[in-house]
């Protein structure tokens, strides 16, 4: 072991010790406090970490298997297009202001999943018409009513692109070109008049007035979060066990709303009721594979603002989908990297090639 390991290239020789350490620091922690559940999050939590790792390597190192994009963009299809779906279904009937939720735990989750799989495929795989994926992206998350996972597509496509490649003054005035017509289309749709009687548009109702789109949901939100903070502030270093957050903060869950069932902020809840030992298992291997992917940082640095910017607003860092696409995202790019070579995903409408692995094109 230890000499397959000194033979490993330099980013699974620091990564794969940083995750051994944070998650057994961890796991011998939740078990000398006697905490079952944490000892069980935590064993899950490392085995999908490397699982889902080692997929993206191994994508990654051989060409035949670097279609690993098809199957997150199929997953990304099936939901964008089962939303849709279900929006226009409830449209006919007069329900478009039904927030959508499929089967996922929550209509929220289902839009913070679609926002951070959307940034994903774009950044990590470079897939031809990124700005056909942001649309689809944002009128799938539009009817689950999440207006974080709207925020947080709107900050990943924009970072996105911004990084995407060294600009030119024609491709910076498409883009501003591009934000002015969403802009003035949403400036009409919000406030055109008689568009509000539109039917098939009840979900704008939403985000039309100030106090519905922040107003007293944010107080409560922000709330949520500071009790967390203040549960870190009472025990900093191992928390009160990762199911802690409502028994620990009572008052908070009571004036909040009993259906807050987290800090609705990932930071402030896994600081909280983890302590640093839990945030280490955050973000320590994320801040490895992001300095270990720094060639190609065009790449992974929306990835990780993506999953940064959903978790501000609330506590999905790891949820299967995302957790999964963001390992399998750094996989493939730590294998590009220790092949000399991003390999060009043959997506829609691309065939296979490779470009050196500090290329900017």
């Amino acid at each position: 072991m230890r000499a397959r390991l000194k033979d490993a290239p330099a980013s699974l020789r620091v990564l794969l010790p940083t995750v051994l350490l944070t998650f057994g620091v961890a796991f011998v922690v939740s078990v000398a406090l006697q905490r079952p559940f944490d000892i069980g999050w935590y064993a899950g939590e490392f085995a999908l970490t490397l699982g889902f790792l080692g997929v993206g390597w191994w994508a990654a190192s051989r060409p035949g298997w670097a279609r690993l994009v098809w199957v997150v963009a199929a997953a990304w299809a099936w939901i964008v297009g089962s939303v849709l779906w279900a929006f226009l279904q409830n449209a006919m009937v007069g329900a478009a202001g039904r927030r959508i939720e499929l089967n996922f735990p929550s209509s929220v989750m289902l839009g913070l999943v679609i926002a951070f799989l959307t940034v994903a495929i774009v950044a990590v795989w470079r897939v031809r018409w990124p700005w056909l994926w942001y649309a689809l992206g944002f009128m799938a998350v539009f009817p689950t009513g999440t207006r974080s996972a709207l925020a947080a597509l709107l900050v990943g496509a924009v970072v996105t692109e911004l990084v995407r490649h060294p600009w030119t003054v024609r491709q910076a005035r498409r883009f501003l070109a591009f934000a002015v017509l969403v802009g003035g289309l949403a400036a009409v749709l919000l406030w055109a008049p008689g568009v509000s009687q539109w039917p098939a548009l009840d979900m704008l109702d939403r985000y039309r007035n100030f106090d519905k789109l922040l107003g007293h949901d944010w107080d409560r939100r922000m709330e949520a979060a500071a009790g967390g903070w203040e549960l870190f502030r009472r025990s900093p270093l191992v928390g009160f066990g990762l199911e802690a957050w409502k028994s620990q903060t009572v008052q908070v869950w009571e004036n909040v709303g009993r259906w807050y069932v987290d800090a609705h902020n990932a930071f402030a809840h896994y600081l909280g009721t983890g302590g640093l030992v839990a945030g280490a298992v955050m973000l320590a291997p994320t801040a490895v594979a992001l300095w270990f992917t720094r060639r190609t940082w065009r790449r992974s640095l929306p990835l990780a603002v993506a999953i940064v910017s959903v978790n501000v607003f609330d506590v999905t860092w790891f949820f299967f989908a995302m957790y999964a696409t963001l390992w399998m995202g750094f996989g493939f790019l730590l294998a590009s990297e220790h092949h000399g070579r991003v390999p060009r995903v043959p997506s829609i409408g691309r065939a296979d090639s490779a470009e050196p692995a500090g290329s900017t094109k």
